[in-house]
């Protein structure tokens, strides 16, 4: 079997069917983590499973390539387990330095997390590299590919792992007015293009409309705007526990009854609602993937909740759609969303162009 075929095995019988998921830790690395390593070029004699050292310290669940300089560790939980809130990680990265090796990998089949350990002089939680997770294409598709057999040993992770850490920076640094990257693109505007009086704030603020989410959406949110129209026609809808890759898409949506035109927007309104409802800060921080902080903030890619006194940092489309179907699940209540894919590259061609719906309510 591809991996390509592999994944959407797991997609089909895991994902969308969640009563046949793994029940344990030894169930998913035998049906989801074991098989995808196979398939990723992996032979079985070059995943180990649970070695220890001479002394019976920890190690990690499999070492990957074992004896190799392009060894690497994973470490498994079970399916359902939050890795937001796993700190074996620590422990994963830690032994990958200590034997000289770079990549730890933190995985509970659904979720993958790459960790870098010659990051050094940050806390452990800042050398995570990427984060895929299977529903996701082809994002998933790609993370797996950088840490096929090929990929390892001919040096692509690292390319990849760099690619991804500069979008990562880049998103955070260059919305943020007192950022270096900021300041130096507004020297250069004043300096070599002739646009003596631009300030850090501008430049900031110009990236700060290109990226999701934009501090525009608070306006929308909170006001009589009319949403983009969607056409009519090729209108689908979609598995919401399973939807394709929602990048690039221009929405309408309403959680509960009021309405959004972002992606972004809707998160915030779930979390506004949720609060409204009494549900305490500290559960929305253990079932959302999204960053919540108390208090009201601008920077760093956070927007307030209006009405509240909690921020929201941005987040993707895929990511958004998951916070608000888990908050529409957990409050009861009803979700919906109208999207349409931008008809160009970088989408699938498959979905260039094409409309779809995803509903949630407790009838």
């Amino acid at each position: 079997m591809s991996l390509l075929d592999s994944i959407r095995r797991i997609r089909e019988s895991y994902v969308k069917n969640p009563h046949k998921a793994p029940p344990n830790e030894a169930c998913t690395c035998d049906w989801v983590i074991r098989p995808l390593l196979h398939d990723a070029g992996y032979e079985y004699d070059e995943i180990v499973a649970q070695m220890y050292d001479r002394t019976g310290r920890y190690y990690p669940d499999y070492t990957i390539l074992p004896s190799t300089p392009h060894t690497w560790y994973l470490e498994a939980k079970e399916w359902k387990k939050d890795l937001q809130n796993d700190h074996d990680f620590v422990q994963a990265i830690t032994y990958a330095y200590t034997k000289g090796h770079r990549w730890a990998v933190l995985s509970n089949g659904r979720e993958w997390r790459l960790y870098d350990s010659h990051m050094t002089g940050v806390d452990a939680s800042q050398r995570l590299v990427a984060v895929a997770r299977v529903e996701e294409q082809p994002t998933f598709e790609q993370f797996l590919g950088a840490l096929s057999r090929g990929s390892v040993t001919s040096g692509e992770l690292e390319r990849f792992a760099t690619r991804s850490r500069i979008t990562t920076l880049l998103d955070q640094e260059l919305i943020r007015v007192n950022s270096e990257v900021v300041k130096a693109i507004a020297n250069t505007l004043k300096s070599n293009l002739g646009l003596p009086e631009v300030q850090n704030k501008d430049v900031a603020a110009y990236f700060d409309q290109r990226f999701e989410p934009t501090t525009n959406d608070v306006a929308a949110d909170s006001m009589s705007v009319s949403p983009p129209q969607l056409p009519p026609a090729a209108i689908e809808e979609l598995n919401p526990a399973d939807p394709p890759d929602l990048a690039r898409t221009s929405i309408r949506a309403s959680f509960a009854g009021p309405k959004t035109s972002s992606w972004s927007g809707l998160v915030r309104l779930g979390v506004g609602f949720a609060l409204n409802q009494g549900r305490p800060f500290s559960e929305l921080c253990d079932i959302l993937e999204s960053r919540l902080i108390e208090g009201s903030h601008k920077k760093s890619g956070f927007t307030p909740v209006p009405g509240t006194n909690v921020s929201v940092q941005g987040m993707d489309a895929n990511k958004a759609w998951r916070d608000a179907l888990r908050l529409a699940q957990t409050l009861n209540c009803p979700l919906e969303v109208s999207f349409r894919w931008q008809d160009s590259e970088p989408v699938d061609i498959k979905f260039r162009g094409r409309s779809g719906v995803l509903r949630w309510s407790s009838k």
